[in-house]
């Protein structure tokens, strides 16, 4: 069983991410706290996972730097390219149907076996 993240450590994840994001593009602390009309101080509690910005200022960051709230949040990969299923996955999951979802888990367990890593199951999308 998966447990949940405390929330200090999806804290300080997120704010990691809304630093790497803000120096990848070159942009200052300041610069950003102009975009979102915070002070610097909120920015650089929330950068170093101190504080949390709320859901609203979360939204904006997503606007700001075009990446998804799933990125920020949980580190989700955004790129289409990473996010590219095959079709008949995707059919699967789609279809809802459990006895398929396992024979697909199943299938990816005994892959992971036989390349000697180790994975999580897939769980039915609700």
């Amino acid at each position: 069983m998966k447990m949940a993240i405390s929330s200090v450590d999806l804290q300080t994840a997120i704010g990691r991410r809304i630093a790497k994001l803000r120096k990848d593009r070159g942009m200052g602390q300041l610069e950003l706290c102009g975009e979102l009309d915070v002070s610097a101080k909120h920015l650089s509690e929330c950068e170093r996972g101190v504080s949390m910005f709320s859901l609203e200022r979360l939204l904006d960051i997503c606007e700001i730097f075009d990446v998804s709230l799933d990125f920020l949040v949980r580190g989700m990969p955004t790129d289409d390219a990473q996010l590219n299923f095959p079709p008949s996955m995707v059919k699967i999951f789609e279809s809802g149907d459990q006895e398929e979802i396992d024979l697909l888990n199943d299938y990816l367990n005994m892959y992971a076996r036989l390349r000697g890593t180790q994975r999580t199951s897939i769980k039915k999308q609700k």
